[in-house]
């Protein structure tokens, strides 16, 4: 059986308006055949996995739902043109297992793209703001026994 240990997108499918569902690959990039198509994706997320994503769409995300439920964000429809991510919380949306999340695209022309990943809990990032946090939280309560 397959184990999976980190946050993953197995299955990724994109529809055109009004035509046949098509497999994709991440990150998913296909001449543009309509202005507005849909992302449907697996996602499964371990015990310990991370729900936070980053999205690069191309060119604008309208909305995204996980399980049937929309995430709402003050930032949809978020346009990246295939170059600037968008970092969402899935939060009390997801669960342990395997989710479903479902993306409305609008494309303007060209290449549509789209490109989903998990923010890894163990990221260079994510440590190195723990570290801080941990360094300040050590130097505040040093400075306060010896003042």
């Amino acid at each position: 059986m397959l184990q999976l240990t980190q946050t993953s997108f197995p299955t990724v499918h994109y529809t055109m308006h009004g035509r046949q569902q098509t497999p994709s690959a991440l990150p998913m990039l296909v001449p543009t055949e309509t202005e507005q198509f849909s992302i449907d994706a697996s996602m499964y997320i371990p015990k310990g996995g991370s729900n936070i994503v980053t999205i690069v769409p191309d060119d604008c995300i309208q909305s995204l739902s996980v399980n049937g439920q929309v995430i709402k964000d003050d930032r949809f429809p978020f346009c990246g043109n295939g170059v600037r991510g968008i970092l969402i919380n899935l939060g009390e949306n997801t669960a342990h297992g395997w989710n479903m999340l479902h993306a409305e695209i609008t494309d303007h022309g060209g290449y549509a793209g789209f490109s989903i990943s998990a923010l890894d809990r163990f990221s260079p990032i994510v440590l190195f703001i723990t570290a801080s946090l941990l360094i300040a939280t050590v130097l505040y309560g040093y400075i306060r026994l010896t003042c």
